[in-house]
């Protein structure tokens, strides 16, 4: 397994989210957060807005969606073929059938498909999905905003995962900086989605290569 640091684009709107996409464009992997203001409270940047991502042709993308009906999205994520993953939330759905259909909807598509726990969701929720995703992230913070606290007995998910024989990536997002990536690399994680830590400010680069020498 490869380490990888990402980079958040969360954006509340357009001008925002066109913003940090220059800024951070020097990257080959970028995520964005996407919020319908219903599964969360916070509204993000429409999945329409982020059209300014079709040109970047050399970049990754990756997709959380933070939204009641992933589904839905489909069409929209569809048009742009730099989005790799979609990465669901667990706790959008309410029963095993429609969460079946979502993944192959998407991988049938030629998406990845990774799931997303919530810092009080068990990791006994996706045990029967290990075989069908194709990586996990664990939310290390309670999702929605930027800049929370970093809460550390997530940590003890990835260990539990890596027990259970998952190979594939461990992804984990929230309140990863300096302090916390070391840790959070020697409990089995081993691709960092980093928000406001590298994103704020002008020393972006900077604050990216220090993570990186730190899981090297």
């Amino acid at each position: 397994m490869k380490n990888r640091i990402i980079p958040t684009l969360f954006a509340l709107n357009k001008k925002e989210f066109d913003k940090k996409l220059v800024k951070l464009s020097f990257l080959h992997e970028l995520h964005i957060d996407l919020m319908d203001g219903k599964f969360v409270d916070n509204k993000s940047v429409n999945i329409k807005s982020i059209n300014k991502i079709s040109e970047y042709k050399d970049i990754d993308f990756q997709i959380h969606l933070m939204v009641e009906k992933p589904e839905q999205y489909f069409d929209e994520i569809k048009k742009y073929s730099n989005i790799k993953t979609v990465f669901l939330h667990i706790e959008s759905f309410f029963h095993s059938s429609d969460l079946e259909s979502c993944i192959n909807k998407y991988k049938d598509s030629g998406f990845k498909v990774g799931f997303v726990l919530n810092p009080d969701t068990n990791i006994k929720e996706i045990i029967m999905y290990l075989n069908e995703i194709d990586s996990i992230m664990l939310m290390s913070v309670y999702p929605g905003a930027e800049g929370q606290k970093f809460i550390i007995n997530v940590l003890d998910k990835a260990r539990e995962l890596r027990k259970y024989g998952f190979l594939s990536d461990i992804q984990i997002d929230g309140g990863i900086s300096d302090k916390t990536i070391v840790a959070s690399k020697l409990a089995g994680l081993n691709v960092f989605c980093v928000g406001s830590y590298v994103s704020r400010g002008d020393d972006v680069k900077e604050k990216y290569e220090r993570l990186f020498e730190l899981i090297r």
